[in-house]
């Protein structure tokens, strides 16, 4: 699949997402207090090595009313490791929603379908991402996503979650069944926190579609509400990845703003990651879906 009709983009970029320092008193509400009116949107997601310069894994923008999303800026994974950037503006339309490349507005990477609660139910994949590796049809159980099937069934990823929600596994299967990646995920089940954002592992190219949807706001149960210690990753019998989160920093409202690496087993951290959240102080939710 090459391209998609051209979209028209509904609102103009206009960046509002926050930079988290190290502090964990960055977003404090006065007095230690929680804002129970506020929801907060992960922004923008970036990634330091230890000795080296800081690089966004992704960046979200905004229109002018800074609620509703206009443009995501992510990393392709293919290998492990992110190898490109794509540039996607996204326009709206009823139960439709167009991700266009910003370098080009007659290439458009994805065209979502999204029912009528803003889930993802298929989407259309261009050939600037994974080479048009789809369609790709979300299914849902208990509310949550529970698997998804790729190019009409040459692969699948199937989700799990443990007894309090926090998601436990993502593995693939091809349509004879045969295993092919493998995430394992571990959390320390103490204190609940905020739903939080991880995205610090070895991740294929079957995988990006998933993760362009989930950093624009989609599959929030794929977000724990315990701090992630733990995460493998297996391609086939091939352990790909194997390191602990570790040095969570919380603000007073239990968002996650930064988390260190480390391989298992090991103490001295590899890199940290930090988050930054885009913030709407009312009532409503900021708006990522067709609805």
């Amino acid at each position: 699949m090459n391209n998609f009709t051209r979209a028209t983009l509904t609102g103009v970029c206009v960046s509002v997402f926050l930079s988290v320092s190290c502090s964990k008193d960055n977003l404090d509400e006065p007095n230690g207090k929680k804002n129970r009116n506020e929801h907060c949107e992960v922004a923008s997601f970036s990634q330091q090595y230890e000795g080296g310069q800081p690089g966004f894994i992704f960046s979200k923008t905004y229109d002018f009313s800074g609620q509703r999303l206009a443009r995501i800026d992510a990393g392709l994974y293919s290998g492990g490791s992110i190898w490109d950037t794509v540039h996607l503006n996204i326009s709206y339309n009823f139960n439709t929603i167009y991700f266009v490349s910003a370098d080009n507005l007659r290439d458009t990477g994805i065209v979502l379908e999204v029912d009528n609660y803003g889930r993802p139910i298929r989407a259309e994949v261009g050939k600037m991402i994974d080479d048009g590796f789809g369609p790709q049809e979300f299914y849902y159980s208990n509310n949550r996503l529970h698997n998804i099937n790729l190019d009409n069934g040459w692969m699948r990823i199937w989700f799990r979650y443990d007894v309090h929600g926090n998601n436990t596994q993502i593995y693939t299967d091809s349509a004879d069944g045969m295993p092919r990646i493998n995430h394992v995920y571990q959390y320390a089940h103490g204190k609940k926190r905020e739903p939080q954002y991880y995205m610090d592992e070895a991740r294929g190219f079957s995988f990006n579609v998933l993760t362009i949807l989930h950093v624009a706001g989609f599959f929030p149960e794929l977000n724990p509400i315990h701090p992630r210690v733990r995460t493998t990753v297996y391609w086939g019998p091939y352990q790909a990845y194997d390191y602990q989160q570790r040095d969570h920093v919380y603000d007073k409202s239990d968002r996650l703003l930064q988390y260190r690496t480390a391989r298992a087993g090991e103490q001295l951290p590899v890199a940290t990651y930090t988050v930054g959240y885009n913030c709407s102080a009312s009532n409503n939710y900021l708006i990522t879906t067709a609805r």
